[in-house]
Parts: C-alpha cells; sequence; structure tokens
C-alpha cells in the first residue's frame, strides 16, 4: 500500500477515535433498523465529541425527500421531522456524489440552504452511509456556528 501523505494522529487522539468508534460499534449492533442505528451513531458522536450538532438523515428514495430522523444539538431547537427534496442543499450533494464533504465554511457556499434555523454552522462533516448501491443515510456534524446575519456577502 501507498504513501498516502497523511499524518497520523498523535497517540491521545488516536486513542479517543478508537473509543469513539468502540462506542459507535456497541450502540449500531443493536439496533433493529436502520434508522435505530443512525440514532445510536448520532448520539454516540453528540456525546463523545465537542461538536456543536450531530443531525442523521435518511433518504426516503420513494418520495425524493431528505428526512432528518435525528438531531442532536447544543440549542433547543431540533430539526427533527423536517423532509426537503433529495437534491437540496448539501446532503443532495453528499447523496448524488457519494462522497463524504468536508466543509471549513458551510454557510458561505452557494450550495448551501438551511431555512430550518437562523444560525449557520462554520464547519460541517457530511458523511454518506450508502446501503444496497443508493444513498440512504448521511450523518452531518457542526462545530462552530454564527448567525445568517453575519454572514459576509458573497
Amino acid at each position: 500500500m501507498g504513501d498516502t501523505g497523511a499524518t497520523p494522529p498523535p497517540p491521545n487522539e488516536l486513542e479517543r477515535l478508537l473509543e469513539l468508534a468502540r462506542a459507535i460499534t456497541a450502540a449500531t449492533t443493536t439496533a433493529g433498523s436502520l434508522a435505530g442505528a443512525l440514532e445510536a451513531t448520532v448520539d454516540e458522536l453528540f456525546a463523545l465529541s465537542g461538536h456543536q450538532g450531530v443531525t442523521g438523515t435518511l433518504i426516503d428514495h420513494e418520495a425524493g425527500e431528505q428526512v432528518i430522523v435525528v438531531d442532536r444539538a447544543r440549542r433547543a431547537k431540533t430539526a427533527v421531522g423536517n423532509r426537503r427534496p433529495l437534491d437540496e442543499g448539501l446532503i443532495g450533494v453528499v447523496v448524488a456524489s457519494h462522497q463524504q464533504l468536508l466543509m471549513s465554511d458551510a454557510g458561505d457556499d452557494p450550495r448551501y440552504s438551511w431555512d430550518a434555523d437562523p444560525q449557520v454552522f462554520h464547519s460541517m462533516l457530511l458523511t454518506p452511509v450508502v446501503v444496497a448501491s443508493a444513498p440512504s443515510p448521511a450523518a452531518s456534524t457542526r462545530r462552530s456556528r454564527r448567525s445568517r446575519s453575519a454572514r459576509s456577502p458573497s
């Protein structure tokens, strides 16, 4: 296997990542459904990280929609139950590409569209989980946020 050029994380960070992987594995092995596994994953990510929020979105191919099934955040408002068209926003990009998306300032990306919350998160990691070659759930994590009114004009 060739050199990827990536620097391995320091030992304490590696331990933290392994503990997170163990916790997610333990939580998801007893899940009775895809939504249950996604919820367990989101719960563990949120509990064991410093993320401002972690959201789980299932893709309803028949309805052509993204459906938020779990949303954990360090704010009172939740987006659970929110439905959007399949191709809308950054989740739509991830669904179409089957590729993880890491953003340092999601609110400044022209593909960003989210009206459920006036806060815009700076950094986002969106990860598709593909089941039977169709992207089904996606998990996203958010670090810092600012209000939309504070965004610089594009």
